[in-house]
């Protein structure tokens, strides 16, 4: 299959409490398989947007466009919001790959 060997960690904002005030971030990290291309693609909200990478999460990953995904490599220190979330399904429906795209 398609080999794993980078890692994300995928930085969710809290809510609000009573007050208004924000209540944390929860962050988890995830096995992917980061490749970098650069290319228009339309965003959630219909306007062209340029991407700089597509991450590939093993399995189900609950991510959403208002989350913030961090990486290193060697060219340093990334974090991006992502543009666009889908799952990749075998013919079986089955969810193999989160695709995030940033």
């Amino acid at each position: 299959m398609i080999p794993v060997n980078d890692t994300v960690t995928i930085e969710k904002a809290g809510g609000l409490d009573d007050w208004g005030r924000p209540t944390g971030v929860f962050t988890e990290t995830f096995k992917c398989r980061i490749d970098y291309q650069t290319q228009v693609i339309k965003a959630e909200n219909g306007e062209d947007a340029i991407s700089k990478a597509a991450i590939l999460i093993k399995g189900v990953a609950l991510v959403t466009t208002n989350d913030t995904v961090k990486w290193s490599d060697d060219y340093g220190n990334h974090e991006a919001k992502p543009l666009s979330v889908s799952p990749l399904k075998d013919l079986s429906s089955k969810v193999l790959f989160t695709k995030v795209v940033v």
